[in-house]
């Protein structure tokens, strides 16, 4: 017996001795247990000094990875990693090419089952990562989060324990007794195999959930994770790491003292960080005797803002092992795919995954893979090409040159061309209409011409050749001035990605690939005008239609765009200074819609955007009685001497600062403040057709009543003045619209665009819909009570809490959501802001009153003010639109893409050019248009005063 267990131990101590325990790494702690239990099981007497955890513990072999500092780190049961940087940014570690950059900003990262990242954002939110973007998991706020094979658990920023629902898709609090956690908040938080929490409290100590009641554990702790088998990692309060067995004993995992995070990888391997911010493992994915090239710049800064000169030698060779990492490995045919409701005349794919497009009008949009449509990005142009760094440059129509650096367009001068390309090593080409090619000289600020070399189409690629379609369709590839024909003479566009790969698009819509031993084209595709090819030599392509189709998506770090996009002030035009607006030479292509049964001039009309999909709500808040209900100002009835009910021309005092804040102001001949506090419905016999005195409607028996104007009470305002029709007393009779009476709400669909009825609705009643970014449906009932579906699409609604508003009585009458922001407006023409965290609105900008908002694609917001003029909030602070100028506007809509539209008087429809911060005047076959709204994709849809309605083909 005795022999045996000696036998025993000699075979694990030789093992150890010549380091052949190695390949047990390979099968990990279960394996090791499993393999001394065979041993053990020879003997039927154990002995008990013969630990198997403590063998597999000594064969544990520490390597440090290459890279960065970090923070946190989150591993899988398959060994899918992923660190926090001491910057904040999200990377995941692949054997075979390093580490891999993520979008978004993080603090905390745990793995789930299914292998994919759930981390807590800068704003303390909790997402999760499909593979192309990052949804948003709930409206907990958060400050550390833990995964098991059963689930997801989270702390509160109180340090409360909860878990995610995955059917209610929400956050459920943990309510088990047995512990204070106002008293010791917790701060980690883990799963177990069984789906029981375990948290480590700010006091050190850990507790566990047991039958509905958390357990006490004597043992202190910064940091926990679980492993296999019900076995637990932890980082004790002395800096060393532990193996928690089933039975509540501490295992040192011995050679670490200083560590700060740690994560159970595949059998229970642990991956952990140390108080210096190095990443280190005991896992077989890594190699003891080869560990993955620094090239690779695993944990890199991320690079983010202009381009300067003198950082490209310093990037080529880390950003070749990149791009050749990416490189398309399969031979099997491309797969296209249409990309729904976008369109576009040319594309551009920048070596970093930044895809690019042009409009129909040479408007400038940039891709994202987070909201899965083209963002409006400023800059007209009808070229363009993508640097390294994911940074346009670009050709206008007057030929210059633009390149976007240190956050805005420049001119290139003394340069007039017809293409440009750039190379992924940062090299720049142009040619221009007489084929002569031209590269930039970064030192000089020029372009300077390549003498020997002619071409109309250029691509560049990294190995230095320049791949040329000439005006005859001959296709050419050129080293420095030799140049081969490659056996093409119908090409009419070239691409070259960064790992290679060519391709071209022919006069008859083909797309076709070089192949790689140089001998032939191959065809790809049938439907192809122009086409850029991104990394891993995937392209896409846009056909004769404008429709766009891609290969591939490409990861890529998103946060900055819209940032880059909103401080970019600089034009890519030439602006006549000589007139405040262009009209865009194409008229905009509008088609009817088919839409419910309704009458000119017998209901309010409301077009509002489905965030989620590209699809828009139609409300129909109600249909005007018999006898024309007349609404006069409730204010000048009982104040008749107040300035805005005597004053015959409203344009001076209303929008003073005092006027905007005097409820005279409100004219109740504008519908949306029909029906509130501030407007009195006036049903009775009595006026004319026409413009009546809307005190003395009420008020027949004040003796002022007839008399001329000038006695000093709003009795004596003259109505057939056309000045005083713009003032609150007078009155249209028999022109305007009723109290709310059976109001409904209508959804387009997203293939027919037909109008279908909304079923699911919180009231049959409801004067505002719509739905936001997250496909949840906000509605206004007749009450005037806000309501918000609990999850998308679940058709439960939930009562928001008030607004707290400034006008006692006052009611939400107005919604607008964009880019996850929802801003609220009441018939006092205040402005409020949902506060997710507590629910409610809350006051926005007291200084100002708004007739209409909308909320911008970085959710910023934007409004009418009471005297029509148009403003846009940055930091928070109102800015006139455009800068430094008054616009005056009757309707305001903005799509999820930063798309603005702007109705003024008369009839005029207008969209803003960022680049050139100006609305332009935009032709159109509707004549009166009356509401207008903008879908998810940068579609106008409107109504006109015929209760038509259209939308953009």
């Amino acid at each position: 017996m005795r022999q045996l267990l000696r036998m025993k131990r000699n075979c694990l101590s030789n093992l150890l001795a010549l380091d052949l325990l190695r390949p047990m790494r390979l099968l990990g702690l279960h394996s090791i247990l499993f393999i001394a239990s065979v041993l053990t099981s020879l003997t039927s007497q154990a002995d008990e000094s013969i630990n198997p955890i403590d063998d597999w513990i000594a064969s544990l072999y520490w390597q440090q990875l290459p890279g960065g500092k970090a923070r946190d780190v989150g591993a899988s049961d398959r060994d899918v990693v992923y660190v926090v940087s001491d910057e904040n940014r999200l990377y995941r570690w692949r054997l075979e090419s390093g580490w891999q950059l993520l979008s978004g900003h993080f603090q905390r990262v745990a793995i789930d089952s299914d292998h994919k990242p759930w981390a807590i954002d800068r704003d303390n939110r909790i997402r999760r990562y499909n593979g192309l973007w990052w949804d948003l998991k709930g409206e907990l706020r958060a400050r550390d989060i833990g995964t098991g094979s059963n689930g997801i658990a989270a702390l509160d920023l109180d340090g409360r324990p909860y878990l995610w629902e995955d059917s209610e898709r929400a956050w459920q609090a943990l309510s088990y007794s047995g512990h204070n956690w106002k008293l010791d908040p917790g701060s980690r938080v883990a799963l177990d195999d069984d789906g029981s929490p375990w948290v480590v409290l700010s006091s050190g100590r850990i507790v566990y959930g047991k039958d509905q009641r958390w357990q006490t554990l004597p043992i202190d702790a910064i940091d926990i994770s679980a492993g296999g088998q019900n076995h637990m990692l932890l980082i004790g309060t002395d800096g060393k790491p532990y193996l928690l067995s089933e039975n509540m004993e501490r295992h040192p995992l011995q050679g670490i003292e200083n560590a700060i995070s740690i994560s159970a990888g595949d059998n229970s391997s642990p991956w952990i960080i140390d108080a210096e911010g190095n990443l280190l493992t005991a896992t077989s994915l890594i190699s003891p005797t080869e560990t993955p090239s620094s090239e690779t710049t695993p944990l890199a800064k991320a690079e983010t803002g202009e381009t300067n000169r003198d950082q490209t030698d310093t990037r080529q060779s880390d950003f070749i092992a990149a791009t050749r990492s990416t490189e398309r490995t399969t031979t099997e045919p491309l797969i296209f795919r249409k990309i729904k409701d976008a369109s576009a005349n040319e594309i551009a794919i920048g070596p970093d995954g930044s895809v690019f497009a042009l409009g129909a009008e040479g408007e400038l949009l940039r891709w994202q893979n987070s909201r899965s449509r083209f963002l409006a990005f400023p800059g007209i142009l009808k070229k363009i090409a993508i640097d390294p760094y994911g940074l346009p440059w670009g050709i206008n129509t007057s030929g210059e040159v633009y390149r976007h650096s240190e956050g805005d367009w420049k001119a290139i001068p003394n340069i007039k061309a017809a293409d440009i390309t750039i190379s992924p090593l940062g090299q720049i080409y142009v040619s221009n209409s007489a084929e002569n090619i031209f590269r930039y000289n970064p030192l000089l600020n020029r372009f300077e011409r390549i003498s020997g070399v002619f071409g109309e189409q250029l691509a560049a690629a990294s190995d230095n050749s320049l791949w040329i379609v000439r005006q005859d369709g001959r296709v050419y590839q050129c080293q420095q001035t030799e140049c081969d024909y490659r056996k093409r003479s119908n090409a009419v566009d070239v691409s070259v990605g960064p790992e290679g790969s060519v391709f071209i698009t022919t006069d008859r819509g083909q797309l076709y690939l070089w192949e790689r031993d140089g001998s032939r084209w191959i065809k790809q595709f049938d439907n192809a005008v122009h086409v850029s090819v991104g990394p891993g030599g995937y392209p896409w392509v846009t056909d004769s239609k404008q429709q766009v189709w891609r290969t591939a998506f490409f990861e890529r770090d998103e946060s900055d765009d819209l940032a880059l996009a909103q401080q970019t002030l600089n034009t890519t035009v030439d602006i006549d200074t000589s007139t405040s607006a262009i009209t865009i030479s194409k008229r905009l292509p509008l088609t009817r819609v088919k839409n419910p049964s309704l009458t000119a001039g017998t209901s309010t009309l409301w077009l509002a955007t489905n965030d989620a999909e590209s699809r828009v709500h139609l409300i129909d808040t109600g249909s005007a009685g018999s006898s024309g209900a007349t609404w006069i100002n409730s204010w000048c009835l009982n104040n008749p001497t107040d300035i805005p009910c005597l004053d015959t021309d409203m344009s001076n005092y209303c929008p003073s600062p005092a006027g905007q804040n005097d409820p005279g102001c409100q004219s109740c001949n504008d519908p949306a403040n029909q029906g509130t506090q501030l407007c009195t419905a006036y049903n009775g016999s009595g006026g004319i057709i026409g413009w009546n005195n809307g005190y003395c409607l009420l008020n027949p028996q004040d003796p002022f009543c007839g008399m001329q104007p000038g006695c000093g009470s709003a009795a004596c305002v003259d109505c057939s003045n056309p000045a005083s029709q713009l003032g609150t007393v007078c009155v249209l009779l028999n022109n305007d619209t009723q109290t709310l009476t059976d109001s409904t709400v209508w959804t387009s669909s997203s293939t027919t665009y037909a109008f279908k009825p909304e079923r699911k609705l919180p009231d049959t009643q409801v004067s505002w819909y719509l739905t936001d970014e997250d496909g949840r449906r906000w509605a206004i009932d007749r009450q005037n009570i806000v309501y918000r579906e609990t999850s998308a699409g679940g058709g439960r609604f939930q009562a928001i809490a008030g607004t707290e508003p400034s006008v006692p009585g006052s009611n939400i009458r107005q919604l607008a959501a964009n880019s996850g922001e929802v801003f609220a407006l009441n018939d006092a023409q205040e402005v409020f802001r949902f506060d997710a965290d507590r629910k409610r609105f809350q006051r926005y900008d007291p200084s100002t009153l708004y007739r209409r908002i909308a909320v911008g694609s970085s959710g910023e917001l934007w409004g009418i003010d009471s005297g029509n003029r148009l403003k846009r909030y940055q930091d928070d602070v109102a800015i006139n639109v455009p800068r430094g100028s008054l616009t005056s506007a009757d309707e305001l809509a903005i799509g999820s893409n930063g798309t603005v539209y702007i109705l003024a008087s008369p009839n005029r429809l207008m969209r803003y050019s960022p680049a050139n911060d100006r609305f332009d005047v935009v032709k159109s076959n509707v004549s009166t248009p009356e509401r207008i709204t903008v879908d998810n994709v940068g579609r106008l849809w409107l109504i006109d005063s015929n209760a038509d309605i259209y939308r953009v083909r």
